[in-house]
């Protein structure tokens, strides 16, 4: 099976990466540096594990974030072309993370809730859903790990002084 995994040097994508190569699958990391010249490649499996964890961007800089996380992943549904497309997005996508019933795939998401970096999530998942004719979307919440270079974890762990919301809730994995 040949994958491709944008992102496949980031901390998700590097993991998935490993755990596909293991499985003697062939993998191409698609990069920053590469992209261009990776452009038009076909895959059977295209894995965007590209999107922005920056959740900060998007009150400092919502014209950058709204790029990384829903224009990047328009450019990838066309750049590229595959039999599957799964799509790394975020817990984010659901307003109220403390009630089951509110964050299940069947739940329905009142957009008006979301902080402007969950919407950006749930955008880029719509644009998954109308251009990929087969599709998987994995919402992921926070994670830690040997490879972790961010978050309040890490910089717990590393003596960074923590840039957190008050009203900021996480989960990790």
């Amino acid at each position: 099976m040949n994958i491709g995994i944008i992102g496949g040097n980031g901390f998700v994508g590097s993991g998935i990466r490993t755990t596909l190569q293991e499985l003697q699958h062939e993998c191409t990391s698609i990069t920053r540096e590469n992209y261009a010249g990776l452009k038009g490649t076909s895959f059977d499996v295209l894995i965007n594990a590209n999107g922005n964890s920056k959740k900060y961007l998007a009150s400092s800089s919502p014209k950058e974030e709204f790029q990384a996380s829903v224009t990047s992943v328009q450019h990838s549904l066309l750049d590229f072309t595959y039999d599957l497309y799964i799509h790394c997005s975020s817990v984010d996508v659901y307003p109220n993370h403390e009630e089951t019933s509110q964050n299940s795939e069947e739940a329905s998401i009142d957009v008006s809730q979301l902080s402007l970096y969950g919407l950006h999530k749930y955008l880029a998942e719509i644009l998954v859903r109308k251009y990929a004719r087969r599709w998987l979307i994995l919402r992921f919440g926070g994670f830690v790990g040997e490879e972790l270079r961010k978050n309040s974890i890490y910089d717990m762990l590393h003596g960074v002084p923590l840039r957190v919301n008050i009203e900021s809730k996480y989960q990790y994995f």
